[in-house]
C-alpha cells in the first residue's frame, strides 16, 4: 500500500514537472510578477507605515504646541491632510492588493471551481475598469485645478490631489496583476480553499 501512495505521489511530481518543463517562461515569468506583486505591496506597505507614522508625530506635536504653549509651526495643521489623503490612496491599492476589496462570497460557493475563477477575473476587471475612470477623470481635474496654489501654506493643489492618480493607478496595475496571477497562476481568495 505504501509503495502505492508512493509510485503515485512521484507520478504527480513528474506530471507536475513536465508540465513546468513544457511552459518554462510562463511558469518563470508568473513567479517574477508574483515576486514583484510582494516586494511592491511591502514597499507600499513601507511607505504608508512611515506617512502614518509622521502623521501621529505631527498630530502630537500640533496638539502640544497649540494647547501646551499657544504656539503652531506654520502649515503643519494645514499639511495633514495632505499626508492623510496620501496614506489613504496607498491603502486603497493595497486593499485591492491583498484582497480587501468587497466581494461576495456566496456567489463563488454557487459556482462550480472552473467558473469561480473567471468570476474572481471578472470582479478585478471591474474593480480595474471603475478605477481606470477615476484615473482618467482625476488627471483632467488635476489639469485644471492642480497648479493653483493652496494659501495656507503656499504649495499647488497638485501636492495634495495628486493622491487620487496615485490610489487609482495602484488599483489599477495590482488588478491586472491579480487577472494574470488568478488566470495563469494559481491564486485564489483565502475564503476560497474549500473548493480546491
Amino acid at each position: 500500500m505504501a509503495g502505492l501512495i508512493f509510485s503515485q505521489c512521484s507520478i504527480n511530481n513528474m506530471a507536475k514537472d513536465l508540465d513546468m518543463n513544457q511552459h518554462p517562461q510562463k511558469n518563470s515569468l508568473i513567479r517574477w510578477i508574483a515576486a514583484a506583486d510582494r516586494l511592491l505591496e511591502r514597499i507600499l506597505g513601507a511607505i504608508m507605515a512611515a506617512i502614518l507614522l509622521l502623521l501621529a508625530i505631527m498630530v502630537f506635536v500640533t496638539v502640544v504646541l497649540r494647547y501646551g504653549f499657544s504656539y503652531s509651526i506654520f502649515g503643519m495643521h494645514e499639511s495633514l491632510p495632505i499626508f492623510f489623503a496620501h496614506a489613504t490612496a496607498i491603502g486603497a491599492a493595497l486593499a485591492i492588493a491583498q484582497r480587501g476589496h468587497i466581494s461576495v462570497p456566496a456567489l463563488f460557493d454557487i459556482l462550480p471551481a472552473s467558473m469561480a475563477r473567471y468570476l474572481d477575473v471578472l470582479v478585478f476587471f471591474l474593480l480595474g475598469l471603475i478605477n481606470v475612470a477615476i484615473f482618467w477623470q482625476s488627471i483632467v481635474w488635476l489639469e485644471k485645478t492642480g497648479f493653483f496654489m493652496m494659501h495656507s501654506i503656499r504649495v499647488p493643489q497638485i501636492v495634495a490631489k495628486i493622491s487620487i492618480p496615485i490610489a487609482t493607478g495602484l488599483s489599477v496595475l495590482f488588478c491586472i496583476i491579480r487577472i494574470v496571477l488568478v488566470l495563469f497562476g494559481d491564486e485564489k481568495p483565502s475564503w476560497f480553499t474549500a473548493k480546491g
